[in-house]
């Protein structure tokens, strides 16, 4: 996407490179959410800067797992979560919906780092955010693909526009 209300394109760009604390994957699979097309309309006004490859999680395969993966191998069939959150505050992290969508100045930053999403051939993704799935999901990468629909919820809270302090009620029946 290079820009918001641009109709999305078909590009070729460099292949993108894990460094430590990442991991490549192919991706396989991956799911449109039923809003995508106001969040690159811009109507939904997410904080994304583009250019960016937008997409919210996938099913993969990894390609390269970097030295301190230490049960992830190349070939694995995994799952990608797109939520990502900062390494250097475990009790308040920054957080990113890694190809759609932050909140804040260190979610921006996160999502400036890892702005390649699902709607790549590969991608880097964080080791942490990278679950092995059963050999049979391979059979139907889609299928699995549907996961990252759960990360709806995060884009429901952007739009609130909620902030600390605030209170918050969560319903059961959301799904």
């Amino acid at each position: 996407m290079t820009r918001f209300g641009a109709p999305l394109t078909v590009r070729e760009l460099p292949d993108p490179e894990a460094g430590g604390g990442e991991v490549l994957v192919e991706v396989l699979a991956t799911c449109v959410a039923p809003y995508a097309a106001e969040v690159f309309g811009g109507v939904r006004n997410y904080p994304l800067v583009p250019p960016v490859v937008p997409g919210i999680g996938a099913v993969g395969r990894i390609v390269h797992a970097g030295p301190d993966a230490t049960r992830l191998r190349a070939g694995d069939l995994v799952w990608c979560d797109c939520t990502v959150r900062s390494r250097d505050d475990a009790l308040t992290p920054d957080i990113a919906l890694q190809g759609w969508s932050s909140r804040g100045e260190g979610g921006a930053r996160l999502a400036r780092h890892l702005h390649d999403g699902a709607f790549a051939e590969l991608m880097r993704v964080p080791t942490e955010n990278v679950f092995p799935l059963p050999a049979a999901a391979g059979d139907d990468p889609a299928r699995w693909a549907a996961l990252s629909v759960h990360t709806i919820a995060y884009g429901g809270l952007l739009a609130g526009g909620l902030a600390a302090g605030e209170t918050l009620l969560v319903s059961g029946a959301t799904g």
